[in-house]
C-alpha cells in the first residue's frame, strides 16, 4: 500500500509541480519545477524499495496521462522539463528490467514481418535480420563482452576480436565466435535450432555439449532434447532469404507456412494435422505477389487455399 501511494506521488509531481500556474509570478514557477526536478531524481532512490512491487494499472495510467498533459514554461527550463521526465522513465525502465544500473539494461532491434532489416552492431558486426525476428543486447555492448540475444532469424558477419567472443543466445543453444560469417534460425514457435556457418569456425552449445563446425555444415539441434544432426550443404540457397528468395529442398509445407506468414503479412490455418507434413521443393520469391506464390505452391503441391477475412486456410485439392 505504501508503495501504491509512492507511484501516485510520483504522477502527482510530475503533473502539478510541472505545469504552469498562469496567476503566478515566473520565479515562483521556476522555483517550483526546481523543486519537481529535485523529487524526482531524489526518487530514484525509492526503486530499491519498490522493486518487488507492480504498480496497478490505474495508477500507471494516472502516471502516463499526466505526463502526456501540455506543459508551458520559459525557454530555458525546458530542457529541464524534459529531463525530469527522462529521469522519470529512466526510474520506470530500471525498476521493470529489475535492476537500476545501465549495466543490465538492454537494447532490442525488430525487423517488421514483411521486412529484412540490416543493422550495424557498435563492434563492427553486420547484421540482417529476417521477418519477425528481434535481436537484443545490452545497452553496454561492446563495452566488456559482445552477446546478443536471438528470437527468429538473422545472418552475421561478425568483426574479429581475438580477445572476445562474439555470443549468441539462441533459445537453449549458444553459438560463440570471434569472427565468422554464419546464419542462426531460432523462432520461438519452432522446435528447433538451427545453424549455417559460412566462413570461419563457431562452437554451437547446448545443455554444456559443444559441437564445434566448418564452413558449409548445417547443424539442426532440438529445443526438446537437444539432440544434434549435421550435414554439408550449400550455403548460398540457406543464407538466400537476405536476398528475397528462398530454397526449398524437401522440407514440410508447415515450415512454408510460417515463411510465408512472415513475408507477407498473413495468418494460415491447416484443415487436417497431416497436410503440415506435406513436402514441397522449389524456390519462393519475396518479390513475386501472395496470390503468385500460392498459384505455385499448388501447382506443385495436391493443396488448395482458401482465403476468408482473417486467415488462409489450406486443404487438400479434391
Amino acid at each position: 500500500m505504501e508503495n501504491q501511494k509512492k507511484w501516485e506521488q510520483m504522477a502527482a509531481e510530475l503533473h502539478g509541480e510541472l505545469q504552469e500556474s498562469s496567476g503566478e509570478q515566473n520565479q515562483d514557477e521556476d522555483i517550483r519545477i526546481e523543486k519537481a526536478l529535485e523529487r524526482i531524481h531524489a526518487s530514484g532512490k525509492d526503486v530499491k524499495k519498490i522493486r518487488e512491487f507492480q504498480p496497478s494499472e490505474i495508477v500507471w495510467d494516472k502516471l502516463k496521462g499526466k505526463l502526456g498533459r501540455n506543459i508551458r514554461i520559459k525557454e530555458w527550463l525546458k530542457y529541464a522539463a524534459v529531463a525530469a521526465i527522462a529521469i522519470s522513465i529512466t526510474i520506470l525502465a530500471d525498476y521493470l528490467v529489475g535492476n537500476n544500473t545501465s549495466e543490465n539494461q538492454y537494447a532490442s532491434v525488430s525487423s517488421p514481418v514483411g521486412q529484412i532489416t540490416n543493422l550495424t552492431l557498435f563492434d563492427g558486426t553486420n547484421v540482417w535480420l529476417n521477418a519477425g525476428s528481434t535481436l537484443k543486447y545490452k545497452k553496454s555492448f561492446n563495452q566488456s563482452d559482445r552477446e546478443v540475444y536471438l528470437d527468429g532469424e538473422a545472418l552475421f558477419d561478425v568483426a574479429k576480436d581475438k580477445t572476445r567472443s562474439f555470443i549468441v543466445n539462441a533459445g537453449k543453444a549458444i553459438i560463440k565466435v570471434h569472427g565468422t560469417i554464419f546464419d542462426v534460425k531460432a523462432y520461438l514457435n519452432m522446435s528447433t535450432v538451427e545453424t549455417v556457418l559460412i566462413e570461419g569456425s563457431v562452437e554451437f552449445i547446448r545443455n554444456g555439449n559443444s559441437v564445434y563446425m566448418n564452413p558449409g555444415e548445417h547443424l539442426i539441434c532440438s529445443s526438446g532434447t537437444g539432440k544434434f544432426t549435421k550435414s554439408e550443404i550449400n550455403t548460398a540457397e540457406y543464407t538466400a532469404w537476405k536476398g528475397g528468395k528462398i530454397y526449398y529442398s524437401d522440407k514440410p509445407l508447415y515450415d512454408l507456412a510460417l515463411q510465408l506468414e512472415r513475408w507477407y503479412e498473413v495468418k494460415f490455418r491447416f484443415d487436417s494435422e497431416e497436410l503440415k507434413n506435406y513436402r514441397f521443393t522449389g524456390v519462393i520469391n519475396k518479390d513475386n505477389s501472395l496470390d503468385y506464390t500460392l498459384d505455385i505452391i499448388e501447382e506443385i503441391n495436391k493443396v488448395e487455399f482458401k482465403t476468408n477475412q482473417e486467415e488462409i486456410v489450406i486443404m487438400a485439392s479434391k
